[in-house]
């Protein structure tokens, strides 16, 4: 997987979003941004980018 398919889905981008605008986050806050679990976030989206070699702290 590449970064470009890790990006593709739109809340993936809107945490980017928040990370550039915000500087960093704790994750509960992208989470109440974002209105998702922890849980929903974890298994996905960090398990994508992790997949593509971009770094996350979930």
């Amino acid at each position: 997987m590449d970064a470009f398919y890790a990006l593709a889905e739109p809340r993936r981008r809107r945490i980017i979003e928040l990370l550039v605008n915000n500087g960093q986050m704790p994750a509960g806050g992208i989470y109440k941004k974002l209105d998702i679990t922890a849980q929903a976030q974890r298994a996905g989206w960090c398990a994508a980018w992790d997949d593509a070699g971009m770094e996350s702290a979930g």
